[in-house]
Order: structure tokens, then C-alpha cells, then sequence
């Protein structure tokens, strides 16, 4: 959806130390499909559209907006092409009822990009478990052949670093397996 940058369909993973930009990349991506500006000045938006942008942290949305009056102005038409849901991180959650949640507001806005920010504060899972991140990525690869979206996702490094960049991804043989690009 965005050229050499965001492959359509699939997954992509922002992966990255604390306090590295992950969410404020997330955020550009999001910004740039949603008014059809260039990612980070330079990457073509090549399907502009709806984003639903899915975050535990509280203050994405006026990240957002910080970072749109520091741009050129938004058109009207485009204000409507971005959505934000904040879900509360909570000592047990569910990924099953967040995945239907996910799903609801998917078949409701229709977006063309879904941003999950972190993935490790959205799944009720160990990410090293194989098994059931095999799971995960064939939910996730169902919603997106579904209803045709891209989904994004925000993702810490691993502690144990490795001179492979995909095994730095915490979780990494079951993430990084099925998934489009990392950033």
C-alpha cells in the first residue's frame, strides 16, 4: 500500500528498542495512507484510505494530530479516513474477544490499513510460543485476505541480540515467518 515501504495484504511488523519511534512511525505510516502524502517525505502511497489505528498507549491520538499540524493541512475529506481505538491493557486480556472486536470495527470502517500498537500489550499470549503465534498469524493473515486490509504492527526487540536483524523481533521465528516486510 505504500511503495518499497508497506506490501498490500499480510502483515508488516515495526519492530524496535523502547523509546526507538515504533508508535511515531506507526503513526507516519497511518497519517500518510490516510491523506495519501508521502511516507516520511519519500515512499508513494499507492491506495490511499481508511486506517483504524488499535493502541494501549493513551496519548496516540494527539500524537497524531501533533504530528498532522506539523504537516500540510489535512483536507476535510481526509479527516474521516482515520480511526482510533484505545484498548486498555489489563493484567489478562483476551486476545479472542479483542479479535472480535478488531474484526467488528474492520467490517465497519473497512479500512485499508489496521494498526495494532504494541502487539505485545494486544495478545494474552507468550510471543515465543510457537504454536499459538502460528495461530495468531493465521487469524490475522484470514482478516486481511478477508476483508482485503493490511494490517501493521508494532513490536519490541528481543533482549538477546543476534547478528540476524529478524531474530532481533521478541517472538521471532513465529512473527517473522509469515510476515510481508519489518521496518
Amino acid at each position: 500500500i505504500i511503495n518499497r515501504l508497506i506490501p498490500e495484504l499480510g502483515y508488516t511488523v515495526i519492530a524496535g528498542e523502547a523509546k526507538s519511534y515504533k508508535t511515531l512511525s506507526a503513526i507516519e505510516i497511518a497519517y500518510s495512507v490516510a491523506t495519501g502524502q508521502k511516507a516520511f517525505g519519500e515512499f508513494v502511497v499507492n491506495k490511499l484510505g481508511r486506517v483504524l489505528f488499535i493502541s494501549t498507549e493513551d496519548d496516540t491520538r494527539k500524537r497524531f494530530i501533533n504530528l498532522a499540524n506539523g504537516k500540510e493541512k489535512i483536507h476535510e475529506e481526509y479527516k474521516q479516513n482515520i480511526i482510533f481505538s484505545k484498548f486498555e491493557e489489563k493484567e489478562e486480556t483476551v486476545w479472542s474477544l479483542y479479535k472480535d472486536c478488531i474484526e467488528r470495527a474492520i467490517e465497519k470502517y473497512k479500512p485499508v490499513l489496521v494498526v495494532l500498537d504494541p502487539i505485545s500489550y494486544i495478545l494474552d499470549f507468550d510471543l515465543t510460543d510457537a504454536k499459538e503465534m502460528t495461530t495468531f498469524n493465521k487469524e490475522i493473515k484470514a482478516m486481511s485476505n478477508k476483508y482485503n486490509t493490511t494490517f501493521l504492527l508494532t513490536q519490541h526487540l528481543n533482549r538477546m541480540h543476534t547478528d540476524k536483524r529478524m531474530d532481533n523481533v521478541a517472538g521471532s521465528a513465529a512473527i517473522t515467518r509469515n510476515m510481508k516486510a519489518i521496518i
